[in-house]
């Protein structure tokens, strides 16, 4: 665990939050001060950080495994934390990155990580995903890992089956950010605009799932991470996911808390019913077949390579 360099703790009304600038964080970036305005500002006016009666957001410079994300949440911790990775943000912010940029970047993650612990506050939703992988026998964190593991169908299973629970997780953070100054309207091109870059990640995906079956074979034997293998989905859950959130959304008229609190799979069926209503193929599907990327269709069709392969 990093060491505390510094640490600021606000009572807002009888909520807590606590941030913690962890080992020579001051050092690298040039305002702290903007990271504690910007986080408190969220959480006084953010509806779901309303809900979280103490949050911990510890800010640290660089992450090794998190080479691209800008934060990430431990929700099962004794309080709810908030990582927050100095790097990435600026990174994304450009090479000539000013306050007003960071602090963009800086506030719409700060809203997707607490809609994340919201989402598991309410919902236990993160919880309940690791749990249900566990019961399949996944290791959680070696699917989701960087690191190398033996490659196995287990752990490709348990990545498909972690990739689609995440869609409904990542949507609805990403449906949240993207509200912070009402970036959604209800509007039929941006229903058009949000298929079109969704079905565009489903298709990088499905590229890398057919390189994977070709040289199944050959990566029965190796030594490699998920990400090695299917580098696109860890981005594309994002956009694949706001686009699920929104057209049932759209479609239907749903609040954000009613699409978060149904199961994942529930979820992904609403999206399909949704599509169809529309006259549109679904882009997911979780065992109905009808979707461009199937659940079912797609275990059944690695497991028959695998054993073919053996």
């Amino acid at each position: 665990m990093s060491k505390i360099e510094k640490t600021e703790t606000f009572h807002l009304d009888s909520r807590k939050v606590t941030i913690n600038f962890l080992e020579q964080t001051t050092y690298y970036i040039k305002d702290p001060q903007l990271f504690i305005d910007t986080i408190l500002n969220v959480c006084r006016k953010n509806k779901y950080a309303l809900v979280l009666p103490e949050v911990v957001f510890d800010i640290k410079f660089r992450e090794p495994y998190q080479i691209t994300a800008m934060g990430y949440v431990l929700p099962d911790l004794e309080t709810p934390t908030v990582v927050l990775i100095c790097a990435n943000l600026i990174a994304h912010s450009g090479q000539r990155y000013s306050n007003i940029v960071l602090k963009y970047y800086l506030k719409r993650t700060v809203i997707h990580e607490i809609t994340h612990l919201w989402h598991d506050y309410v919902y236990r939703s993160i919880r309940s995903s690791r749990e249900a992988s566990i019961r399949l026998r996944i290791a959680f964190h070696k699917v989701y890992s960087s690191r190398y593991l033996h490659f196995d169908l287990k752990n490709v299973r348990g990545y498909f089956f972690d990739f689609f629970r995440s869609l409904q997780l990542e949507g609805i953070a990403v449906y949240s950010e993207y509200q912070m100054k009402a970036h959604l309207p209800f509007t039929l091109p941006k229903f058009v605009y949000l298929m079109i870059v969704a079905k565009a990640e489903i298709g990088k995906i499905q590229d890398e799932l057919t390189r994977f079956k070709i040289s199944l074979p050959e990566n029965r034997k190796t030594d490699m991470s998920m990400r090695d293998v299917f580098p696109s989905s860890f981005e594309s859950m994002y956009d694949i996911g706001v686009h699920m959130v929104y057209t049932i959304i759209y479609v239907q008229h749903y609040s954000l808390e009613k699409v978060a609190g149904m199961k994942p799979f529930e979820f992904i069926k609403e999206y399909e019913s949704c599509m169809t209503k529309q006259k549109l193929r679904p882009l997911i599907s979780a065992t109905s077949g009808r979707g461009i990327f199937d659940y079912k269709r797609t275990l059944e069709e690695l497991r028959a390579l695998w054993k073919n392969s053996s």
